[in-house]
Parts: C-alpha cells; structure tokens; sequence
C-alpha cells in the first residue's frame, strides 16, 4: 500500500471525535486519485540480508503482493548462479515476521523470526530445510535485537533495552547449537552499560575471538574509538580500546567490523588536528588481531574530508579482496556506492548498472562467496520495488544475478493492488472505496491501512 500513499496524500486537520466529521474542518487531498498510477499494478518485493559460508548462500526476501505479505528464505549452492526456496518445516512459509540477520556457522545455518511479541529461532544443517526451535528466545517488550553471530562455540546473540525501559544492560543469549539458550548480563560479563556513554556499533567473529566495535562519548575528553573482544564465545569480555589519539585527535569512531580471513577489519571516521577545520571527518580503517594488536590510520579513499561521512555501510572481506556499500545524504537526493578494494590497493566504486530513470536504489547488504563477492539491493519506483543481486568477481566484472533469484521465487511476481476511487466518512473515521479488498484509513488521516471485510464479497 505504500504505492497508494505515494500516488495520493490525505491529511485530517482537526478532526473531530464524535459519530461524523465536521466536514468543514475536514480537508481531502485527492490529486491523482483517477489516474492510471493509482490503479497499476504493484510488486514490493526486497531482498534484505545475505550470508554466505564459501559458496553458499542464505537469503532472507520481503514480498507483498496480492498473493502474499510476508518474508520467505532462498538458497543458493553456487555462489548465487541458482537459488531455491528455503522450507520451514516444510513449509514454503515460516509462519512469522523473518529478521533481516541470516548467520552461518561451521555446519549449521540460523533465522530468527518473531511473532505475537517473541523471538524464535530456526536452525538447519544444509541451508535449505529449517526447523522451528522450541520455546522463545526472548520477549520483544522493551527489548531490541542487535545482532546475531556464529562462533566455533554455537550462536551469539546481542539484545539491548530499549530506551523507555528500566533496563541498564545488555543481553547476550549463547546457544551451542540454536536449541536451548543461556542468558548472561552483559555488564557482569565485562561490557559497559547499556544507554551509557558507549555506543556499540558493529560486530565482528573469527575463528579465535568476536569483536565488539563503537565510540565512546566521555565527557571529559573529545569521542574516541572502542572495542571489547571476547575469546570464549561470548561469556567475558576484555577491552581491547585502540589508541586512536594520533590518527583523529578531535574525535574518531569505529564503524564497521569484519574478518579479512587473516585479521579484523575495521572502518570509522577521524577528525584529524588541522588548523583549517572542516565540515566532514576524514575516514580511517586499520586492523586488529588479538595478538598483534591494532593498526589504524587515516583512509582518504574510504571517505574524503569533501563529502559527508557515509555512515550507513556494510563491509564484507574475501579472497578477492573486500566489497563495502556506502550510503551518504538522502536516498531520494545521493545514489548509494559501491566500492571494492583489492588486495593491497585503495578502496575505489565500482561501476554498477544505475537504475532506470525515476526508480530510487538502495543496497542492503554485501558478502564474499568462494569466487568474488554478491551485492543485494532493491530498485523502487511509485511503490514498485524490485529485487536486485549482482555477482562481482575477483577482477571487479559485475554479472546481474537477480533474474536467477526470481526464477526460483515465484512468489516475487507482481499482484494487481487496490486502488482508491472515492473517499467517505462516518464513526469519525475517513474511508476510501475502491477496487477490491477496501481499505480503512485511521481517525485523522493516519496512513495505517487495513482490509475491510465486506459481506457478500
């Protein structure tokens, strides 16, 4: 229905609350109701999250058309060259909201899904058939999900509280195999508090440690970069906080987090000590192992002092080298990037196709397979949104790979939407009429939309 709330705009001033409006404090904006816009069709479908474990891949799609509005699972065994759905139970349908956050481990495969205001999970040993886990992890009332890795010890799973709630600290659920769970305070386990001056970031697992990346707002002193790492899957921390003084002695932070294969990878920004200052920090990246220690310095390539700090990105490292999507300014006004580094080299865009002209791109996530790396994302045009995947190899070539994806996901097709000819009111409540199923919109114009059951119908 968003396509509906962009074709039209209804705005409610000073409704009233009694059993009809007061039509002359009510104002209807109905510009392009009777076009062919508001009536075509629609198919908002996204591709939201990958994972890989060498050349597979896990993906997790929303799809909402006349058919079906929910979230499905594909899965692909050759880098993404051919995909098939994903069963739960043997279900084409998990049953439940699906979490953008698919996470492999070494012989085992983890979805998360919540309904009726609780966390469940599904665990496979192939990426192709899940089971639903007994029991919910974890109630969703005043708690938020961060993030969701697998270590050699089983899954690790990060929540907070929410801001409104009374909680002080984090929440981290250990499972050896997806099944029964143990939660630990994550302050008793050696992390700051919740809500504090800590704002964590990013989350990173190698095969001997997980690290934990952020900023630290002291204020005492200008914010600097932190990091907290554990050894044994979650159970203690360790600060393992750089001294990132000399790279951005105004203030710096840690962004992103990744294993390269070797080391961690790390990008933030810097604000360096410079007579002149500037609007925009200066990137920086650097790496870390916990024997070695860390090594940072300031990145032009990542991010210029020119331009804003582009900070929703993702990173993802292979044998090819790394891939990281970048998102500056707003999407309706900048067109995200793609960048690819190779080994040893600056990070540099990659040329990929643009969309069409009028449709907006947004990527939403990037990982390595065994033979280069996969870019996910979705085109939207007046409500239409399409799945987009592209395959990059190791010499930076851009193969499309979305058309395979769609071919094996048939619930991706378009469905013919509703469409609104006509308002009415009654209850205190403004209706829109038009082609089957009706929709209701809330008391004072709210865009909530409901289907209106109607009899005989």
């Amino acid at each position: 229905m968003a396509a509906i709330v962009a074709a039209l705009t209804l705005s409610c001033t000073g409704c009233t609350d009694g059993s009809w409006l007061d039509q002359s404090r009510l104002s209807f904006h109905i510009g392009g109701i009777d076009t062919a816009l508001a009536s075509e069709e629609r198919a908002n479908s996204s591709l939201r999250d990958l994972t890989s474990r060498g050349q597979e891949v896990l993906a997790v799609l929303g799809i909402a058309n006349a058919a079906f509005d929910g979230h499905r699972a594909a899965y692909s065994p050759d880098n993404g060259v051919s995909w098939q759905p994903v069963l739960f139970d043997g279900q084409a349908d998990p049953g439940m909201v699906l979490y953008s956050l698919p996470t492999a481990r070494e012989g085992q495969w983890l979805l998360l899904g919540h309904r009726n205001g609780q966390v469940f999970a599904f665990t496979s040993s192939n990426g192709k058939d899940f089971s639903l886990q007994q029991g919910p992890i974890f109630e969703t009332t005043a708690t938020s999900l961060n993030t969701v890795v697998g270590t050699d010890l089983g899954w690790l799973i990060a929540t907070s509280p929410e801001q409104e709630s009374d909680g002080t600290a984090m929440t981290l659920y250990q499972s050896t195999d997806g099944s029964a769970r143990t939660g630990r305070d994550g302050t008793a386990a050696g992390l700051p508090p919740a809500h504090g001056t800590f704002h964590p970031l990013n989350m990173a697992v190698g095969p001997a440690a997980v690290l934990l990346v952020g900023q630290e707002n002291d204020p005492s002193r200008p914010p600097y970069s932190r990091a907290f790492s554990s050894t044994d899957g979650g159970s203690s921390w360790q600060d393992a906080t750089p001294d990132s003084s000399g790279v951005g002695p105004l203030g710096n932070a840690l962004w992103t987090a990744a294993w390269s294969g070797t080391d961690f990878r790390v990008t933030g920004h810097a604000w360096p000590g410079v007579s002149v200052p500037k609007h925009f920090p200066l990137g920086m990246s650097g790496s870390w192992t916990p024997e070695g220690g860390w090594q940072l310095s300031a990145d032009h390539a990542w991010s210029s002092q020119d331009q804003e700090f582009p900070r929703q990105s993702i990173v993802a490292y292979g044998s090819a080298g790394a891939i990281a999507t970048q998102m500056i300014g707003e999407l309706s006004v900048d067109i995200p990037k793609v960048l690819l580094q190779r080994p040893g080299q600056p990070w540099s865009e990659l040329p990929i196709p643009e969309p069409a002209e009028d449709w907006l791109r947004l990527y939403s996530d990037v990982t390595a397979v065994a033979d280069g790396f996969l870019v996910a994302g979705t085109d939207s045009n007046h409500g239409n949104d399409q799945v987009r995947l592209w395959h990059i190899d190791a010499s930076g070539a851009i193969t499309e790979r979305h058309a395979a994806l769609e071919t094996a996901a048939p619930w991706l097709a378009a469905g013919q939407e509703s469409y609104i000819t006509g308002f009415s009111s009654g209850s205190g409540k403004p209706l829109a009429f038009g082609g089957f199923p009706a929709h209701y919109l809330g008391a004072g114009g709210r865009t909530g939309l409901q289907q209106l059951h109607h009899p005989g119908q």
